[in-house]
Order: C-alpha cells, then sequence, then structure tokens
C-alpha cells in the first residue's frame, strides 16, 4: 500500500482530497493541480461551494481566474 501511494503521488495519478475550502484549503487545493493532480474538494458551506465551482473566489490567495482554470 505505502508503494502504491508513493507511485501514486510521483506519476501524479494519486487523487487529493481537501477537507474545508477556506482561506487553507482552497490554496492547498489550488497548489495541487497546478503540480498535476486531481483534486476533489469538500467544504459544509452550499453556498460557498457554489461559488467556487463559478470559479468565484473569496480567498485573496487565489484569483477568480485562477480557480476557473
Amino acid at each position: 500500500m505505502k508503494q502504491e501511494l508513493l507511485q501514486g503521488i510521483s506519476n501524479r495519478s494519486a487523487v487529493i482530497s481537501i477537507f474545508g475550502l477556506g482561506y487553507v484549503g482552497l490554496p492547498l487545493a489550488t497548489m495541487f493541480v497546478r503540480a498535476g493532480f486531481e483534486v476533489v474538494g469538500y467544504d459544509i458551506n452550499p453556498a460557498y461551494i457554489a461559488r467556487v465551482l463559478e470559479g468565484v473566489s473569496s480567498i485573496l490567495d487565489v484569483s477568480d481566474g485562477e480557480l476557473r482554470e
């Protein structure tokens, strides 16, 4: 199992899950996406998730354009 994880990280096939897409989670998620990983984000606020899916960022460290990419 450890070898599978390490291989998934090295070949970017591992799927990254981020719980909470606030001021820590959203920049972290975008960093992993830029590094070539598939990222699944979770948050408990449906209105916030809708904005993120529309490409509207509430986080200063993540621009709307970056989120839309």
